[in-house]
């Protein structure tokens, strides 16, 4: 085994609306970690580009190195190599990228190269699931594409369906203002009606028959939640404003990336693109927030290691 190798991880965006822990979106944007194995054992070092290191910290309680440590000890390997990485990043630490789980995985990939191998791409997504406790981002990050997942009774099911809608893809972000993963799941209601059960079910029905058909008008009627939307938008000052104004601008859809606070517009060429960046970015000044936007695609490949 070479000690020396590169790993590259999209972004992804989840929930996508009605599927709420269950629809995992991967994006063309990347992490690429650069590994060393090193020659002294427990050792770990991350050097990245970031400008805030409270988003990669330089020690064990490191993501990267908690994944990699977990697998290497769940496989009884006593002596843990040590291991230098250099982290180039393009994916915002807003929430909503799903960054965390690109780090997860980064570390359990890392581990698996050291086992020869010895997990299948299933396995790490399982490992993953059960580190980042549910598996949306982390399938749609390790697969690529427009993926379902379940996590029930520490069993993993997983499809993933290429995507082939010709859209681009917005994703608006804060750049000074977070919610909390933990946040963001302390305000869902606990109990739903029956019409908003059947509601969320059938949109993410007729959602996954969108994109298998692509059909776009299907897809704009299906983006609609009645779980978790209306109870995290009042946690992100401006983003219904935003998305409403999207709707306006002729978007295919606008929702909650994941549990926020960036959002994810799907535009296609009758979209007033630009209008929605600009007015996006006015809105969240107003609320004396301040923002970026990236414009990106669905990425169909997954994760590589190379």
């Amino acid at each position: 085994m070479s000690n020396k190798f590169k790993i590259q991880i999209p972004a992804s965006s989840s929930n996508l609306g009605p599927g709420f822990d269950c629809f995992g979106l991967a994006l063309n944007i990347f992490n690429e970690y650069k590994v060393e194995i090193t020659s002294t054992n427990d050792y770990f070092d991350i050097e990245s580009n970031l400008s805030d290191d409270k988003f990669c910290i330089n020690n064990k309680d490191n993501l990267f190195y908690k994944s990699y440590l977990h697998l290497l000890t769940k496989n009884s390997v006593e002596k843990i190599p040590g291991i230098k990485v250099t982290l180039n990043s393009q994916i915002p630490c807003s929430g909503g990228f799903g960054s965390s789980g690109t780090a997860v995985l980064a570390g359990l990939m890392a581990a698996n190269k050291i086992l020869d191998n010895k997990l299948t791409d299933l396995e790490i997504v399982k490992e993953a699931s059960i580190l980042e406790k549910h598996p949306d981002n982390v399938c749609a990050s390790m697969l690529g594409g427009f993926c379902l997942s379940k996590f029930e009774n520490n069993e993993l099911t997983y499809k993933k369906i290429d995507w082939k809608l010709n859209l681009d893809i917005l994703m608006l972000y804060p750049t000074n203002f977070r919610v909390s993963t933990s946040e963001a799941r302390s305000v869902l209601k606990k109990e739903h009606s029956l019409e908003n059960c059947i509601s969320n079910l059938s949109n993410s029905a007729f959602f996954t028959a969108a994109v298998l058909t692509k059909d776009l008008q299907l897809l704009t009627n299906s983006m609609n939640d009645k779980i978790h939307e209306e109870q995290r938008l009042k946690l992100i000052p401006g983003a219904l404003e935003i998305i409403t104004m999207a709707k306006e601008n002729q978007a295919i859809g606008a929702t909650i990336s994941g549990s926020g606070a960036s959002l994810i517009v799907f535009v296609n060429s009758k979209s007033n693109k630009l209008s929605i960046l600009n007015k996006a970015e006015e809105i969240w000044q107003s609320h004396k927030i301040e923002s970026n936007n990236i414009v990106c695609k669905v990425s169909n490949s997954g994760a590589l290691i190379y």
